[in-house]
């Protein structure tokens, strides 16, 4: 029997946690992020800058649900040099500060 409690990980005050459609990655780090954002239509991040393999104006963490965390977009990022190993990750949801 499944339990009806949310996951403790992704209930993150101060934070809007989206799920991950889409996730786009090479050797050079995330390419883009696509996450729901209005009744059925989502939104795409594009990492611009990605040279310094960062989102612009953006502050966003992945959740690996294998390694049960979160991590940072660097922290993420320094997994795509072992590209297979990045696949294992399994990133399932993105969270972003809630800025006021």
């Amino acid at each position: 029997m499944e339990s009806n409690k949310p996951n403790i990980d992704l209930v993150c005050p101060g934070y809007i946690v989206k799920p991950i459609v889409y996730l786009n990655a090479n050797e050079d780090g995330i390419l883009n992020i696509e996450i729901p954002y209005y009744r059925g239509e989502t939104i795409t991040f594009y990492n611009i800058k990605r040279t310094d393999r960062h989102f612009i104006n953006t502050n966003f963490d992945l959740y690996s649900s294998s390694l049960k965390k979160w991590l940072s977009l660097e922290q993420a990022n320094k997994y795509t040099d072992e590209y297979q190993y990045f696949n294992l990750l399994n990133f399932t949801h993105v969270r972003m500060s809630i800025k006021e």
